[in-house]
């Protein structure tokens, strides 16, 4: 038998189905609320120390500078060797500190890329949900008009419920008990 409606008993399925499906949005915002905490103190601090080493770095070339102007006069092959070695060491800071931006940028991506898995999650459970609540509220249902048929001297179309509904067992026990009824 095919499905007419999926929803068949709207206050027993939409109460679980938001019921579970609270709960299970309510635990993803915490989660996600978590690691926008965490994930943005991180983010803060690492700007902060790139902002420093930044400012710092600006600083130590002006020294630098000043410094070679003055030793460039008095001048010599160590003092060239040096300030290789020093701008060396500047860019390896500079690609460091462009690491930390990345680092910064994934962990935005991180969060955002955890926000959508959830809504996405939340919405594959908000249809399962449904379905399995269909299973239920389907014999159910069944059940319901097949009593109503008997209460109001009709003959019930007793039928088969589908393979996947639950209360099998149930269901054809109500009907072998409708059956000796009518006999």
């Amino acid at each position: 038998m095919t499905r007419k409606k999926r929803i068949i008993n709207r206050a027993f399925q939409l109460k679980t189905t938001f019921g579970i499906l609270g709960a299970t949005v309510i635990s993803f915002l915490a989660i996600i609320v978590m690691m926008g905490v965490v994930i943005g103190d991180g983010n803060n601090r690492i700007k902060t120390i790139v902002a420093d080493i930044n400012y710092s770095m600006e600083r130590e070339k002006a020294i630098v500078g000043d410094l070679s102007v003055i030793a460039g006069r008095q001048g010599g092959d160590d003092f060239r060797k040096r300030m290789l070695e020093h701008d060396a060491a500047a860019a390896s800071i500079d690609i460091r500190l462009s690491v930390l931006q990345d680092i910064t940028a994934r962990n935005r991506k991180l969060l955002a890329a955890a926000t959508v898995l959830c809504i996405i999650i939340s919405l594959a459970l908000y249809f399962y949900l449904i379905r399995l609540t269909h299973r239920i509220a389907g014999p159910i249902y069944v059940l319901g008009r097949h009593v109503q048929d008997i209460l109001n001297g009709r003959e019930p179309n007793l039928r088969e419920i589908r393979r996947d509904d639950e209360f099998q067992e149930f269901y054809h026990q109500f009907v072998e008990m409708a059956r000796k009824i009518r006999k």
